[in-house]
């Protein structure tokens, strides 16, 4: 019954470990998206702020990978990465977070 527990408890401590990598994604995500999207701004000035977050949560994601494409219309960023385990011998999936949307520009007025 004790070792029920305790697993039950390692799959808490697992899941919320999970679904904050996946907060910390996110949130570097659209730090990246929002740098990128900005009138003349380019990828790497938006892969420049998510790593910054990043760093500054460091240990929430490990090998985080950050890519941003831009175009003249949009901006894509994905970001990657592994959380921690605390069940040893056990693999979870990747953390991904993708986010699209429009290129700030600016438009004579008419």
């Amino acid at each position: 019954m004790i070792i029920g527990i305790l697993f039950l408890l390692l799959i808490g401590f697992q899941a919320t470990l999970w679904l904050n990598g996946k907060n910390v994604a996110e949130a570097a995500r659209q730090s990246g998206y929002t740098v990128a999207r900005a009138y003349e701004s380019n990828d790497d000035a938006g892969v420049a702020a998510a790593q910054q977050l990043l760093d500054e949560l460091r240990g929430s994601l490990r090998d985080a990978k950050i890519t941003i494409t831009r175009t003249a219309d949009t901006v894509t960023v994905t970001v990657t990465g592994r959380v921690a385990t605390v069940m040893p011998g056990v693999e979870l999936p990747p953390v991904t977070s993708t986010l699209t949307g429009p290129v700030e520009r600016w438009v004579p007025a008419q």
